[in-house]
């Protein structure tokens, strides 16, 4: 049912996925503006670090920005691909 060249295709498009995202995460982490700003390296690289406090954790995501600002010590910090900022 199957021939050779369907499962050739199948393995260059996981080695293609697979390029994309390392090739994203360094990115994320090296390269990107934000890159210098201090904070966790998960929340760097994907929103599932906010969706694990909003949803596994209900509402902790406020509280864990708070704890974060606690242990940089700084008012600016990248919590997601963005920057959160407090006074």
């Amino acid at each position: 049912m199957f021939s050779l060249y369907s499962y050739e295709a199948l393995a260059a498009a996981a080695i293609l996925a697979a390029a994309s995202i390392i090739y994203t995460a360094i990115y994320r982490l090296y390269f990107h503006p934000l890159a210098k700003i201090p904070g966790p390296k998960l929340a760097a690289l994907t929103f599932w670090y906010e969706i694990y406090f909003n949803v596994v954790k209900p509402g902790m995501f406020v509280w864990e920005i708070k704890r974060l600002h606690q242990i940089y010590g700084m008012p600016l910090l990248r919590i997601q691909l963005t920057v959160e900022i407090s006074k």
